[in-house]
């Protein structure tokens, strides 16, 4: 979970000018924003921001 909406989509930007490969781009969830990254073993990482927190 990232500490903010900010530190969410900064992370997201970095994440995606290092190539890293993308299962799922941000979108709006009921919990809040999320996107998806694969590992280089194709195992999936969901990165958040808990609409709580913004």
């Amino acid at each position: 979970m990232q500490p903010s909406q900010k530190a969410f989509f900064a992370l997201y930007d970095t994440w995606k000018l290092l190539d890293i490969e993308f299962a799922q781009a941000p979108q709006a969830e009921v919990y809040g924003d999320s996107f998806i990254v694969l590992d280089p073993d194709k195992h999936r990482i969901r990165v958040f921001i808990n609409k709580n927190n913004e």
